[in-house]
Parts: structure tokens; sequence; C-alpha cells
């Protein structure tokens, strides 16, 4: 009843921690690293250059390709695998590699009840910090005269609380059940970020709403 195929590694351990679906994906993304003839070295490290065709087609005809890509950005989010776009988002193609580091990290027998302990009070810290900045914000006095242009406060209150990191940023979205697409939301955290999170001089109160319609704009 055997096929006469290549099969799919799936460890236990590695399942354990990272869960069954990651795990068949960082398992297949290894093999393809082990192979020095696979993808290519970018910046002093081995990179696999696939696009989620691709790994359909190669690794997991099982899996749509929307599901891959959920799957790769969540091992992202979780920090266990890096990627880049070194010949530019209009290729679709993106390069990836594991962080080995931070696998071994995942892998560690770890108590789950600390793990959780240290995310809540990472979350409590990053609350605490940003009620802080626009409490000093909003005190703050601008010096000279104050022009009719410059009526507006120097702070806002957003909707949605700004996230640090691009990372955060997708974790937030998907919270929200708003699915990112790094492919097509044109730099959104980047550009966000270079303009102090407003948009032709305004606030944005409401990022995700800003970000669905970016998506909606940039899509093909």
């Amino acid at each position: 009843m055997l096929l006469d195929e290549r099969p799919l590694v799936l460890l236990p351990s590695l399942a354990k921690a990272v869960g069954a679906i990651g795990a068949i994906a960082l398992q297949q993304l290894h093999y393809h690293l082990a192979n020095p003839d696979n993808g290519r070295i970018h910046e002093g490290e081995h990179w696999i250059y696939k696009t989620c065709e691709d790994w359909q087609k190669d690794d997991f005809p099982f899996w749509s390709t929307d599901q891959i890509q959920r799957i790769f950005w969540a091992l992202e989010k979780k920090e266990l695998i890096v990627s880049c776009q070194p010949e530019g988002r209009n290729t679709r193609r993106k390069y990836y590699r594991i962080d080995y580091g931070a696998l071994k990290k995942a892998m560690s027998p770890a108590p789950c009840a600390r793990v959780r302990a240290q995310d809540h009070a990472k979350s409590r810290h990053r609350s605490r910090e940003i009620a802080s900045s626009f409490s000093s914000q909003t005190t703050r006095k601008r010096k000279g005269s104050v022009t009719p242009q410059s009526s507006e406060p120097q702070c806002f209150f957003p909707k949605v609380r700004i996230p640090k990191t691009k990372t955060e940023m997708y974790q937030m979205l998907e919270e929200l059940n708003i699915e990112p697409n790094p492919d097509y939301d044109g730099n959104f955290f980047e550009q966000m970020q270079a303009s102090d999170w407003t948009i032709q001089g305004k606030p944005v109160y409401d990022w995700p709403a800003a970000y669905k319609r970016r998506f909606e704009v940039t899509l093909p």
C-alpha cells in the first residue's frame, strides 16, 4: 500500500513545540536547507526561495496556497523562520531560512506557565509605556506662537493601540479577523512609522481600517 514517493517527516518533539502543521513545514524547509545545492547564499546565509505556488507544487500539494502563506507567516510571527524578498515584491518569491537558535529555545522544556507569565508581564509593560508616552505628550507645551495650522493636538488617542513592530501589527490584525497580506499592503507599517501614524498630516485613529483600505487598493 506504500507509494513510491518521497515521504514527509513529522518529528513528535517538534510537533509538540510548534504544532503538527508548523512542524511539517519546518521539517521540509530544513530538508531543503540541508542540501547545499538548493537555494542560494544571500548576505552570508543559506536561503530557500520559492513562491507559495512552488511550495504547493513541490512539497505541500494537500494545502492551498492561502494555507501555505498563513502557515509560513505563523512561523515568522513566532520568529522561528526568517524571510526576505531581495528580488523585490513583484516577483512574489520569498527567501526563507530557519532561525535555529529560536527553534532550539522553542523546543526547550520551559514551563508553559512561566512563558505565559512572561508574555503577560511584557504586555502590561507595553501598555504602561504607551500610557506614559501619551501622558507626557499631552503635558508638553509648544514653544513660540501658535499658528492656525498648528491647532491640532500633538498627540492622539487611537481606537486600537499602535504596534511597535511589523510582526506585532500582523498579529493584531489576525486577532481583529483581518487577514494580513504583506505582498500587497504597500509597506504599510514602514510608511506609518515614517509618518508617525498619520496620513496627509492627519492622525490615523483607526489604523486597522486604514490597512484594509490600503490592502483593497493594492490588490491586483
